[in-house]
């Protein structure tokens, strides 16, 4: 489109001069499947971070083949500035040639670490020709619905590793959407808000969906984690969550953690069998809930205040093989375990460096005072790390750090083993999830391997929200 300047000298026309009138006649961002997105109730509910997303823009008044370049900007509802940057620290600028008066431009990969839960952000951007200091215009979209405010990380149908796409949120024609990621632990708590987002973008009922989230990103295979289904039926599921919610006010801890260490030392492996399930059965605290010592640790419990003092033995098993049983009458929480000859049961794993050692494990008359016996070790292990943390000048735990650490020293109540979290102090900026602290080189390294996936299981654990915190 032209436009005519005409030089004027003395009421003639001495020089005439024509100039391009550039219209913008529409800009929208539309997504990989070429959708336009547009904003509904105040938010792009089609576009999602980890997304890459296209600016399509319609325009007059240019040749074919002039280079234009946008610069992308964000505000967030407060009408504050939002810095973006590229890898390289700078503005981020996409350059596109005009074909046929339409031109559109690279992706624009709408970054996770952007995200603002309470204050949402809006995309904006500047419009000039390459190499030109002004521009053609600013702010664009200027429609309202044009703009780009994604609402959150959509719900991906699947996860998978690809270190070349790394965060990235991918839509098929069909409708699903595939989420990859790096496959980098350190990547785990930074993304984490992507994936979770407090439990509101994972559909808890996709099996394929769960699984692929935790061996994608939290890079291991799950178990019989959740409580969802175990223990036979929801009367005993009941009982075993109310046990765990009774111990948890008890310590002041979460509930969901009491049992994730209960799970990851035995209780659903032994504890549970279907239908035939019986929550009335004795328990060896050494099978089903990784109490080894249990026997030597219950004066200290008790002197502590995590046992009560009712907490009392009912005298002692004995028998030539591990099937021991429990004395009659059975008057107490717990009995002691011998053999005929007086000696104990003994061991050889990661915590003792694979020495034999005995272990003082007992029977728990039923699995209520298992978890209640257990319960109190766990919160031992537990208050101890944070203590521990202190003591070194780490200052407070995270709930993540403290979850990790005290499974730690729960690994580590060999007689003479304990759990001083300097030994895990590897780096300055010290964090459990550096492979330094995950590698499988050595025992030591293989229990910190192991606290780590019980870790992973409490996340997991977290989803089905059957406890209260």
């Amino acid at each position: 489109m032209k436009n005519t300047l005409e030089l004027i000298e003395n009421n003639e026309v001495v020089a005439t001069t024509s100039f391009d009138i550039i219209d913008i006649k529409s800009c929208v961002w539309i997504d990989s499947l070429d959708k336009e997105q547009k904003q509904e109730e105040g938010y792009t509910k089609t576009a999602f971070y980890g997304e890459n997303l296209k600016l399509l823009i319609e325009l007059e008044g240019i040749d074919d083949g002039t280079e234009l370049e946008v610069e992308i900007s964000a505000k967030n509802d407060e009408g504050t500035d939002v810095e973006l940057k590229d890898d390289d620290d700078q503005p981020i600028k996409i350059l596109a040639k005009l074909t046929a008066n339409k031109v559109t431009f690279e992706p624009f990969y709408v970054n996770p670490k952007w995200f603002d839960r309470e204050a949402p952000i809006t995309y904006f951007f500047n419009l000039k020709i390459k190499d030109e200091s002004t521009y053609i215009d600013e702010n664009l979209p200027n429609e309202v619905e044009n703009q780009l405010k994604p609402i959150g990380f959509g719900k991906p149908d699947v996860f998978k590793i690809d270190k070349a796409k790394g965060y990235l949120l991918e839509k098929n024609a069909d409708g699903t959407k595939i989420a990859y990621t790096s496959g980098e632990r350190l990547d785990i708590l930074m993304y984490q808000e992507w994936f979770e987002n407090d439990s509101e973008e994972l559909d808890f009922s996709n099996k394929n969906q769960i699984d692929t989230y935790f061996k994608s990103v939290y890079l291991t295979y799950l178990f019989k984690w959740s409580i969802r289904g175990e223990f036979g039926n929801a009367t005993n599921r009941n009982k075993v969550i109310a046990a765990f919610e009774k111990a948890g006010k008890k310590y002041n801890i979460p509930p969901s953690i009491l049992y994730t260490y209960a799970v990851g030392e035995g209780m659903n492996a032994v504890c549970s069998n279907g239908s035939k399930t019986n929550l009335n059965a004795q328990i060896d605290s050494f099978e089903g809930f990784g109490l080894d010592f249990f026997e030597k640790q219950v004066i200290t419990l008790k002197s502590k205040g995590y046992l009560d003092a009712s907490f009392n033995s009912a005298g002692t098993a004995i028998d030539n093989t591990t099937n021991f049983k429990l004395p009659k009458p059975f008057n107490g929480e717990y009995t002691i375990i011998r053999y005929a000859d007086g000696s104990t049961r003994k061991r050889s794993e990661n915590a003792d460096k694979g020495k034999v050692v005995n272990v003082y494990p007992v029977l728990f008359k039923n699995i209520e005072t298992a978890i209640e016996g257990a319960s109190a070790v766990y919160a031992n292990a537990y208050d101890y790390t944070a203590k521990s943390a202190n003591n070194i000048g780490w200052g407070s735990l995270t709930l993540n750090q403290q979850v990790f650490f005290g499974y730690i020293k729960i690994q580590k109540t060999s007689e003479k083993g304990n759990a001083e979290i300097n030994r895990y102090r590897n780096k300055p900026d010290a964090n459990f999830l550096d492979e330094d602290y995950t590698s499988t080189f050595d025992d030591e390294k293989k229990i910190r391997n192991k606290c780590y996936h019980r870790w992973v299981a409490w996340r997991y654990i977290l989803l089905g929200k059957h406890f209260s915190k």
